[in-house]
Protein backbone atom coordinates (compact mmCIF):
# COMPACT_ATOMS: atom_id res chain seq x y z
CA UNK A 1 0.00 0.00 0.00
CA UNK A 2 1.31 3.30 -0.98
CA UNK A 3 2.33 5.76 1.95
CA UNK A 4 -0.06 8.32 1.39
CA UNK A 5 -2.80 5.69 1.23
CA UNK A 6 -1.43 4.37 4.48
CA UNK A 7 -1.56 7.62 6.13
CA UNK A 8 -4.93 8.36 5.20
CA UNK A 9 -6.07 4.65 6.49
CA UNK A 10 -4.51 5.58 9.88
CA UNK A 11 -5.46 8.93 10.06
CA UNK A 12 -9.63 7.29 9.26
CA UNK A 13 -8.83 4.48 11.94
CA UNK A 14 -7.56 7.85 14.17
CA UNK A 15 -10.94 9.91 13.77
CA UNK A 16 -13.41 6.87 13.83
CA UNK A 17 -11.56 5.94 17.35
CA UNK A 18 -11.81 9.41 18.73
CA UNK A 19 -15.57 9.55 17.66
CA UNK A 20 -16.43 6.48 19.33
CA UNK A 21 -14.84 7.27 22.59
CA UNK A 22 -15.96 11.44 22.92
CA UNK A 23 -19.57 11.75 23.42
CA UNK A 24 -20.95 15.14 21.33
CA UNK A 25 -21.38 16.74 24.59
CA UNK A 26 -22.07 20.10 25.26
CA UNK A 27 -18.71 22.01 26.85
CA UNK A 28 -20.66 22.94 29.71
CA UNK A 29 -20.89 19.20 30.43
CA UNK A 30 -17.41 18.73 29.72
CA UNK A 31 -16.81 21.45 32.11
CA UNK A 32 -18.69 19.93 35.17
CA UNK A 33 -16.81 16.68 34.29
CA UNK A 34 -13.39 17.66 34.55
CA UNK A 35 -14.34 19.71 37.83
CA UNK A 36 -14.94 16.39 39.22
CA UNK A 37 -11.98 14.84 37.66
CA UNK A 38 -9.78 17.31 39.62
CA UNK A 39 -8.41 15.23 42.11
CA UNK A 40 -6.97 12.92 40.03
CA UNK A 41 -2.84 12.48 38.89
CA UNK A 42 -1.80 15.58 36.72
CA UNK A 43 -0.41 12.81 34.60
CA UNK A 44 -3.60 11.04 33.74
CA UNK A 45 -5.26 14.14 32.96
CA UNK A 46 -2.88 15.29 30.65
CA UNK A 47 -2.98 12.13 28.68
CA UNK A 48 -6.91 12.58 28.06
CA UNK A 49 -5.92 15.76 26.25
CA UNK A 50 -4.37 14.11 23.62
CA UNK A 51 -8.04 12.15 22.93
CA UNK A 52 -9.08 15.41 21.83
CA UNK A 53 -8.35 18.72 21.42
CA UNK A 54 -11.21 20.16 22.31
CA UNK A 55 -10.55 19.21 25.58
CA UNK A 56 -7.45 20.73 25.94
CA UNK A 57 -8.34 23.64 27.71
CA UNK A 58 -10.92 21.63 29.79
CA UNK A 59 -7.83 19.79 30.90
CA UNK A 60 -5.67 22.44 31.55
CA UNK A 61 -8.54 24.65 33.42
CA UNK A 62 -7.95 21.55 35.76
CA UNK A 63 -3.94 21.24 35.46
CA UNK A 64 -3.56 24.86 36.44
CA UNK A 65 -6.06 25.32 38.97
CA UNK A 66 -3.31 23.96 41.66
CA UNK A 67 -0.03 24.97 41.33
CA UNK A 68 3.60 23.39 43.23
CA UNK A 69 6.51 24.75 43.21
CA UNK A 70 9.83 23.93 44.78
CA UNK A 71 12.34 24.93 42.69
CA UNK A 72 12.91 27.98 40.60
CA UNK A 73 14.52 26.90 36.93
CA UNK A 74 12.73 23.56 36.46
CA UNK A 75 9.18 24.57 37.79
CA UNK A 76 8.68 28.33 38.72
CA UNK A 77 10.23 30.00 35.53
CA UNK A 78 8.30 27.96 33.12
CA UNK A 79 4.86 27.81 34.93
CA UNK A 80 5.31 31.92 34.94
CA UNK A 81 5.95 32.14 31.27
CA UNK A 82 3.28 29.70 30.57
CA UNK A 83 0.81 31.58 32.73
CA UNK A 84 2.33 35.56 30.95
CA UNK A 85 2.23 33.88 27.62
CA UNK A 86 -1.55 32.29 27.40
CA UNK A 87 -4.24 34.08 29.52
CA UNK A 88 -6.54 31.45 29.51
CA UNK A 89 -3.80 29.22 31.97
CA UNK A 90 -3.50 32.41 34.32
CA UNK A 91 -7.14 32.68 34.73
CA UNK A 92 -7.53 28.86 35.77
CA UNK A 93 -5.13 29.42 38.85
CA UNK A 94 -6.93 29.15 41.98
CA UNK A 95 -4.01 28.09 43.96
CA UNK A 96 -0.34 28.48 44.33
CA UNK A 97 1.97 27.00 46.52
CA UNK A 98 5.57 28.47 46.40
CA UNK A 99 8.41 26.96 48.48
CA UNK A 100 11.85 27.95 47.21
CA UNK A 101 15.27 28.90 48.37
CA UNK A 102 17.68 31.04 46.82
CA UNK A 103 14.70 32.58 44.53
CA UNK A 104 16.80 35.73 43.43
CA UNK A 105 15.92 34.23 39.92
CA UNK A 106 12.11 34.39 40.15
CA UNK A 107 11.33 37.66 41.37
CA UNK A 108 10.90 39.28 37.75
CA UNK A 109 9.07 36.28 36.49
CA UNK A 110 6.81 35.89 39.28
CA UNK A 111 6.34 39.49 39.43
CA UNK A 112 4.57 39.24 35.74
CA UNK A 113 3.01 36.20 36.97
CA UNK A 114 1.08 37.47 39.90
CA UNK A 115 0.05 40.34 37.16
CA UNK A 116 -1.74 37.44 35.42
CA UNK A 117 -3.22 35.38 37.93
CA UNK A 118 -5.89 37.06 38.47
CA UNK A 119 -8.28 34.85 40.04
CA UNK A 120 -5.78 33.82 42.59
CA UNK A 121 -7.22 32.66 45.81
CA UNK A 122 -4.90 30.81 47.99
CA UNK A 123 -0.95 31.39 48.32
CA UNK A 124 1.57 29.47 50.20
CA UNK A 125 4.47 31.71 49.33
CA UNK A 126 8.10 30.04 51.70
CA UNK A 127 10.91 32.35 50.07
CA UNK A 128 13.21 34.92 50.59
CA UNK A 129 12.21 38.83 51.12
CA UNK A 130 12.39 40.03 47.77
CA UNK A 131 9.41 37.30 47.10
CA UNK A 132 7.45 38.74 49.70
CA UNK A 133 8.01 41.99 48.86
CA UNK A 134 5.79 41.17 45.61
CA UNK A 135 2.73 40.58 47.43
CA UNK A 136 2.68 44.94 47.92
CA UNK A 137 1.31 45.08 44.22
CA UNK A 138 -0.75 42.13 43.09
CA UNK A 139 -3.87 42.17 41.42
CA UNK A 140 -5.73 39.22 43.32
CA UNK A 141 -7.83 38.99 46.73
CA UNK A 142 -7.02 36.18 48.98
CA UNK A 143 -9.15 33.91 50.59
CA UNK A 144 -6.01 31.75 52.44
CA UNK A 145 -2.49 32.96 52.90
CA UNK A 146 0.51 31.39 53.98
CA UNK A 147 3.41 33.23 54.53
CA UNK A 148 7.49 32.34 55.50
CA UNK A 149 10.41 34.08 54.64
CA UNK A 150 13.97 32.17 54.43
CA UNK A 151 15.87 35.23 56.11
CA UNK A 152 16.20 33.98 59.34
CA UNK A 153 17.27 37.52 61.05
CA UNK A 154 13.67 39.37 61.23
CA UNK A 155 10.34 40.02 59.75
CA UNK A 156 9.61 42.27 57.20
CA UNK A 157 7.71 45.11 58.22
CA UNK A 158 6.26 45.44 55.22
CA UNK A 159 4.30 42.15 55.98
CA UNK A 160 1.78 44.57 58.21
CA UNK A 161 0.97 46.07 54.70
CA UNK A 162 1.32 43.17 52.52
CA UNK A 163 -2.06 41.99 55.01
CA UNK A 164 -3.99 45.27 54.12
CA UNK A 165 -4.61 45.05 50.99
CA UNK A 166 -5.49 41.52 51.60
CA UNK A 167 -8.70 41.87 53.53
CA UNK A 168 -10.83 39.03 52.15
CA UNK A 169 -8.34 36.51 54.19
CA UNK A 170 -9.95 34.28 55.60
CA UNK A 171 -7.39 31.98 57.07
CA UNK A 172 -3.58 33.10 57.49
CA UNK A 173 -0.86 31.03 58.41
CA UNK A 174 1.77 32.99 60.09
CA UNK A 175 5.62 31.00 59.52
CA UNK A 176 8.15 34.19 59.90
CA UNK A 177 11.13 34.30 61.53
CA UNK A 178 12.32 36.61 64.68
CA UNK A 179 15.37 35.40 65.03
CA UNK A 180 17.59 32.28 64.48
CA UNK A 181 18.41 32.26 67.96
CA UNK A 182 18.75 28.60 69.48
CA UNK A 183 17.31 29.76 72.60
CA UNK A 184 13.81 30.85 70.70
CA UNK A 185 13.21 27.27 69.80
CA UNK A 186 10.96 27.27 72.62
CA UNK A 187 9.55 30.97 72.99
CA UNK A 188 7.39 32.45 76.05
CA UNK A 189 9.14 36.10 76.06
CA UNK A 190 8.02 39.33 75.27
CA UNK A 191 8.51 41.66 72.25
CA UNK A 192 10.75 43.79 74.12
CA UNK A 193 12.79 41.11 75.33
CA UNK A 194 13.29 39.95 71.82
CA UNK A 195 15.17 42.97 70.94
CA UNK A 196 12.17 43.17 67.30
CA UNK A 197 9.73 45.86 67.10
CA UNK A 198 7.24 43.95 65.06
CA UNK A 199 4.06 43.89 66.20
CA UNK A 200 0.51 42.97 64.42
CA UNK A 201 -1.77 45.10 66.71
CA UNK A 202 -3.52 47.02 63.62
CA UNK A 203 -7.33 46.41 64.07
CA UNK A 204 -8.23 48.10 60.77
CA UNK A 205 -6.76 45.08 59.13
CA UNK A 206 -8.16 41.52 58.33
CA UNK A 207 -11.82 41.84 59.35
CA UNK A 208 -12.94 38.67 57.78
CA UNK A 209 -9.61 36.73 59.15
CA UNK A 210 -11.14 33.14 61.09
CA UNK A 211 -8.71 30.62 60.85
CA UNK A 212 -5.04 31.61 61.92
CA UNK A 213 -1.61 29.29 62.47
CA UNK A 214 1.38 30.56 63.70
CA UNK A 215 4.51 28.73 65.13
CA UNK A 216 5.31 30.70 67.86
CA UNK A 217 8.91 30.01 68.33
CA UNK A 218 9.09 31.67 64.65
CA UNK A 219 6.22 34.14 65.44
CA UNK A 220 5.30 34.50 68.98
CA UNK A 221 1.98 35.03 69.72
CA UNK A 222 2.82 37.65 71.90
CA UNK A 223 3.34 39.94 68.37
CA UNK A 224 -0.48 39.74 68.32
CA UNK A 225 -2.04 42.53 69.75
CA UNK A 226 -5.22 43.05 68.05
CA UNK A 227 -8.13 41.41 69.01
CA UNK A 228 -9.04 39.16 65.45
CA UNK A 229 -12.49 37.50 64.97
CA UNK A 230 -10.41 34.10 65.06
CA UNK A 231 -12.58 30.90 65.44
CA UNK A 232 -10.35 28.74 64.94
CA UNK A 233 -6.44 28.75 66.18
CA UNK A 234 -3.61 26.42 65.81
CA UNK A 235 -0.20 27.17 67.05
CA UNK A 236 3.15 25.22 67.61
CA UNK A 237 5.61 24.89 70.48
CA UNK A 238 3.84 27.04 73.20
CA UNK A 239 4.52 27.17 76.89
CA UNK A 240 1.83 27.77 79.32
CA UNK A 241 2.38 32.08 78.70
CA UNK A 242 1.28 31.79 74.94
CA UNK A 243 -1.79 29.60 75.97
CA UNK A 244 -2.55 32.36 78.20
CA UNK A 245 -2.14 34.99 75.51
CA UNK A 246 -4.22 33.28 73.12
CA UNK A 247 -6.99 32.27 75.91
CA UNK A 248 -7.26 36.55 76.69
CA UNK A 249 -6.80 37.56 72.92
CA UNK A 250 -9.04 35.04 71.21
CA UNK A 251 -10.98 33.15 74.22
CA UNK A 252 -14.20 34.03 73.63
CA UNK A 253 -14.88 33.34 70.31
CA UNK A 254 -13.18 30.49 69.68
CA UNK A 255 -14.48 27.28 68.15
CA UNK A 256 -11.63 24.76 67.95
CA UNK A 257 -8.14 25.39 69.28
CA UNK A 258 -5.02 23.55 68.36
CA UNK A 259 -2.00 23.31 70.02
CA UNK A 260 1.75 22.02 69.67
CA UNK A 261 2.64 22.67 73.28
CA UNK A 262 6.61 22.37 74.03
CA UNK A 263 8.07 19.63 76.12
CA UNK A 264 11.18 21.26 78.29
CA UNK A 265 13.51 20.71 80.82
CA UNK A 266 10.99 22.81 83.19
CA UNK A 267 8.34 20.93 82.42
CA UNK A 268 7.04 18.44 85.78
CA UNK A 269 5.41 15.73 85.82
CA UNK A 270 1.98 17.78 86.76
CA UNK A 271 2.88 18.42 82.56
CA UNK A 272 2.28 14.51 81.98
CA UNK A 273 -1.32 15.46 81.13
CA UNK A 274 -3.08 17.53 78.18
CA UNK A 275 -5.10 19.36 80.19
CA UNK A 276 -2.14 20.69 82.49
CA UNK A 277 -1.72 23.55 79.77
CA UNK A 278 -4.92 25.74 81.25
CA UNK A 279 -5.64 27.00 84.19
CA UNK A 280 -8.88 27.21 86.44
CA UNK A 281 -9.42 30.50 85.40
CA UNK A 282 -9.57 30.85 81.66
CA UNK A 283 -12.33 30.00 79.77
CA UNK A 284 -13.38 29.72 76.27
CA UNK A 285 -17.12 29.29 76.20
CA UNK A 286 -17.38 28.20 72.64
CA UNK A 287 -14.97 26.26 71.83
CA UNK A 288 -15.77 22.97 70.69
CA UNK A 289 -13.25 20.95 69.30
CA UNK A 290 -9.55 20.74 71.12
CA UNK A 291 -6.55 19.26 70.19
CA UNK A 292 -3.58 19.13 72.09
CA UNK A 293 0.03 17.96 70.86
CA UNK A 294 3.42 17.77 72.32
CA UNK A 295 6.63 18.69 70.71
CA UNK A 296 9.69 17.21 72.79
CA UNK A 297 12.84 19.04 71.54
CA UNK A 298 14.65 17.97 74.57
CA UNK A 299 14.45 14.59 74.70
CA UNK A 300 12.75 15.00 77.95
CA UNK A 301 10.14 12.57 79.30
CA UNK A 302 7.65 13.03 81.87
CA UNK A 303 5.56 11.00 83.96
CA UNK A 304 2.41 10.99 84.41
CA UNK A 305 1.66 13.28 87.77
CA UNK A 306 -1.53 15.00 89.34
CA UNK A 307 -4.42 15.06 86.81
CA UNK A 308 -5.72 18.70 86.57
CA UNK A 309 -8.82 19.51 84.61
CA UNK A 310 -10.26 22.52 84.66
CA UNK A 311 -14.19 23.23 85.57
CA UNK A 312 -16.68 22.41 83.34
CA UNK A 313 -16.96 26.62 83.13
CA UNK A 314 -14.16 26.86 81.48
CA UNK A 315 -15.04 24.39 78.15
CA UNK A 316 -19.12 24.95 78.70
CA UNK A 317 -19.58 23.39 74.59
CA UNK A 318 -16.31 21.35 74.31
CA UNK A 319 -16.79 18.36 72.07
CA UNK A 320 -14.10 16.74 71.21
CA UNK A 321 -10.65 16.22 73.14
CA UNK A 322 -7.63 15.00 70.86
CA UNK A 323 -4.19 14.29 72.37
CA UNK A 324 -1.14 13.09 70.94
CA UNK A 325 1.10 12.95 73.40
CA UNK A 326 5.21 12.46 72.62
CA UNK A 327 5.70 10.28 76.20
CA UNK A 328 7.23 6.41 75.80
CA UNK A 329 5.41 4.07 74.08
CA UNK A 330 5.73 1.92 77.18
CA UNK A 331 4.03 4.36 79.48
CA UNK A 332 1.00 4.93 77.36
CA UNK A 333 1.09 0.99 77.53
CA UNK A 334 1.10 0.89 81.33
CA UNK A 335 -1.53 3.42 81.64
CA UNK A 336 -3.61 1.35 79.65
CA UNK A 337 -3.48 -1.97 80.98
CA UNK A 338 -6.60 -2.82 82.83
CA UNK A 339 -4.59 -4.08 85.54
CA UNK A 340 -3.10 -0.83 86.36
CA UNK A 341 -4.21 0.70 89.76
CA UNK A 342 -6.52 3.85 88.74
CA UNK A 343 -4.71 6.27 91.38
CA UNK A 344 -1.35 5.49 91.54
CA UNK A 345 -0.58 6.86 88.25
CA UNK A 346 -3.86 7.39 86.79
CA UNK A 347 -5.17 4.92 84.19
CA UNK A 348 -5.91 6.43 80.56
CA UNK A 349 -9.56 5.06 81.66
CA UNK A 350 -9.77 6.91 84.99
CA UNK A 351 -8.54 10.15 83.51
CA UNK A 352 -10.65 9.84 80.23
CA UNK A 353 -13.71 8.99 83.24
CA UNK A 354 -12.71 12.25 85.09
CA UNK A 355 -12.93 13.76 82.21
CA UNK A 356 -16.83 13.14 81.06
CA UNK A 357 -17.39 13.77 84.47
CA UNK A 358 -16.16 17.59 84.83
CA UNK A 359 -16.88 18.49 81.22
CA UNK A 360 -20.88 17.34 80.79
CA UNK A 361 -20.41 18.30 77.39
CA UNK A 362 -17.80 16.00 75.97
CA UNK A 363 -18.52 13.02 73.37
CA UNK A 364 -15.32 12.13 72.53
CA UNK A 365 -11.26 11.82 74.04
CA UNK A 366 -8.60 10.32 72.28
CA UNK A 367 -5.30 9.59 72.01
CA UNK A 368 -3.58 9.61 68.23
CA UNK A 369 0.07 9.10 66.91
CA UNK A 370 1.00 12.47 65.07
CA UNK A 371 1.78 10.50 61.84
CA UNK A 372 -1.11 8.61 61.86
CA UNK A 373 -3.28 11.23 61.98
CA UNK A 374 -1.33 13.63 59.39
CA UNK A 375 -1.99 10.53 56.78
CA UNK A 376 -5.62 10.44 57.93
CA UNK A 377 -5.64 14.34 57.17
CA UNK A 378 -3.73 13.94 53.82
CA UNK A 379 -7.03 11.95 52.65
CA UNK A 380 -9.59 14.49 53.36
CA UNK A 381 -10.33 16.64 50.77
CA UNK A 382 -11.67 19.07 53.38
CA UNK A 383 -8.53 19.13 55.83
CA UNK A 384 -5.47 20.04 53.40
CA UNK A 385 -1.87 19.08 55.16
CA UNK A 386 -0.44 22.19 57.10
CA UNK A 387 2.58 23.64 54.85
CA UNK A 388 5.40 21.32 54.59
CA UNK A 389 3.54 18.32 56.34
CA UNK A 390 4.86 15.13 54.99
CA UNK A 391 5.40 11.50 56.02
CA UNK A 392 8.00 9.99 57.25
CA UNK A 393 9.27 7.01 58.77
CA UNK A 394 8.35 6.29 61.92
CA UNK A 395 10.76 5.82 64.65
CA UNK A 396 8.40 4.74 67.55
CA UNK A 397 7.69 1.32 68.49
CA UNK A 398 3.79 1.44 68.05
CA UNK A 399 1.35 4.07 66.55
CA UNK A 400 -0.67 5.25 69.41
CA UNK A 401 -4.67 4.90 68.70
CA UNK A 402 -6.57 4.97 71.75
CA UNK A 403 -10.13 6.72 72.22
CA UNK A 404 -13.14 6.65 74.67
CA UNK A 405 -16.67 8.10 74.29
CA UNK A 406 -20.08 9.32 76.43
CA UNK A 407 -22.17 6.31 76.49
CA UNK A 408 -25.67 6.13 77.92
CA UNK A 409 -26.51 6.29 81.38
CA UNK A 410 -22.88 8.10 81.89
CA UNK A 411 -20.72 5.10 81.04
CA UNK A 412 -17.31 5.58 78.86
CA UNK A 413 -17.14 3.38 76.05
CA UNK A 414 -13.83 2.55 73.97
CA UNK A 415 -14.17 4.23 70.40
CA UNK A 416 -11.66 3.70 67.59
CA UNK A 417 -9.31 7.04 67.08
CA UNK A 418 -10.14 6.93 63.52
CA UNK A 419 -13.92 7.12 63.51
CA UNK A 420 -13.80 11.33 64.81
CA UNK A 421 -9.78 12.05 63.55
CA UNK A 422 -11.44 12.28 60.09
CA UNK A 423 -14.19 14.47 61.10
CA UNK A 424 -11.22 17.46 60.78
CA UNK A 425 -11.66 20.78 63.22
CA UNK A 426 -12.50 22.65 60.24
CA UNK A 427 -15.96 20.92 60.69
CA UNK A 428 -17.18 22.88 63.72
CA UNK A 429 -18.78 25.92 63.62
CA UNK A 430 -19.63 28.16 66.12
CA UNK A 431 -23.42 26.85 65.81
Amino acid sequence: MPSRKRAQVVQESRNHHNTQRIPPLPLEVWHEIFQHLAGEPKKWLASVSTICKTLHPEVEAVLYRTVVIRTCVRVGAPFCRSVVRRPHRAIAVRELDIQVHGSVSLVGPLARAFKAVTNLRALTLFGDESLLRLLLDVPFQLQKLNLGCCEEEYTPDFVKDVLARQPTIRELGLYLRMRSDASLICSNKTPSEKEDKFLLSRADILPHLRILDVMVNFFPLARITAPYAVTHLSFGRAHRDDVAHAVQLFGEQLVALKITRCIDTSCTDRCFWPTSVFSHTQRLPRLRYLEIQEDSEFDVDLNPGEVTIPPRESFPAIKTLMWIPSCRQEVLDYLDDPENNEKDPPSLFSYACALFQRWPTLETFALCDELELSALRMKLPGEPPDPGESIGVCDKAAPVARGFRRGEEGSVVGLMTMEFAQEGWRRYTSS
